[in-house]
């Protein structure tokens, strides 16, 4: 993985708890001189999918969700975990199945973004991003409950999601990077002219 310096600290004990979807994982660990000692809790996760679903018109999907820590509602881009997935091929299979679930939606040509992971010190979950076009209604949401989460599904014109990105309105890490990679991978169509004074 780019970016990651390979030296394992020594695992001296490690517990695991269960809490609700997620594995907790405490360990207590050593450097490798052996001159430090530390106490390391993290989330065992593989992956996430986020999903950029994009309209005929250049609207981009967001979903609106009560997000407890913030205090509120969140604006977001489709997503869910995947952890089970071990494929590019079951990646965006889940990429799929949570743009049903989550927005009713199919979509029948798919690009990837990329992949990256929020949060090193807290898991080594790679969030993999993607474009969806040509989208549909579909009758039939899956066996998921996502959607029962959603409180609101808002349509935002392209250009204006890549302006409020720049001026820092949205708070969301996975929005903000797939955003601004699929801009500059010309994933996600906007114009820059008239930003920052042009």
């Amino acid at each position: 993985m780019g970016g990651v310096t390979r030296h394992p600290w020594r695992v001296k004990s490690s517990t695991q708890h269960k809490t609700g979807r997620f594995t907790v994982t405490v360990d207590e660990i050593q450097s490798p001189d052996g001159s430090r000692d530390l106490t390391w809790t993290y989330i065992q996760a593989r992956h996430a999918v986020i999903v950029m679903a994009v309209d005929a018109q250049e609207r981009v999907l967001l979903v609106r969700e009560y997000r407890h820590p913030m205090g509120g509602d969140v604006l977001n881009l489709v997503a869910g975990a995947a952890h089970h997935c071990v494929s590019d091929e079951e990646l965006r299979s889940q990429a799929a199945q949570e743009l049903a679930e989550e927005a009713g939606l199919l979509a029948t040509k798919w690009d990837s973004i990329g992949s990256f992971c929020p949060v090193p010190s807290w898991t080594a979950a790679d969030f993999h991003l993607y474009v969806a076009r040509g989208l549909k209604g579909i009758e039939h949401r899956g066996h998921g409950a996502e959607w029962e989460e959603i409180e609101e599904l808002v349509w935002v014109p392209a250009q204006q999601l890549y302006e409020d990105v720049l001026q820092g309105l949205y708070c969301d890490g996975g929005l903000v990077t797939a955003v601004l990679w699929a801009v500059a991978k010309g994933l996600l169509r906007v114009s820059s002219a008239g930003l920052s004074g042009e």
